[in-house]
């Protein structure tokens, strides 16, 4: 598979990730711990598979967003 190609699908992976974490916290009762999971494993694959700067920037934004809603996962 090319280069560019695979940095595509594993971005858009990612991205549906970040859309499934923010379904699952923008319910009435916000569910933290599949969250904090499913961004987390965005997280992973952006910093395993994606090299370009879009995939950089995602993967701040995730950590930043991470950080902000960690407390909530903890309690």
């Amino acid at each position: 598979m090319p280069k560019a190609f695979k940095q595509d699908v594993v971005l858009t992976l990612a991205l549906a990730y970040v859309n499934v974490s923010r379904d699952s916290m923008a319910v009435t009762l916000p569910d933290f711990i599949k969250g904090c999971e499913v961004l987390e494993r965005a997280l992973k694959l952006l910093q395993e598979e994606g090299a370009n700067s879009l995939a950089l920037d995602l993967q701040s934004q995730i950590d930043e967003t991470l950080e902000e809603i960690s407390p909530h996962y903890v309690l």
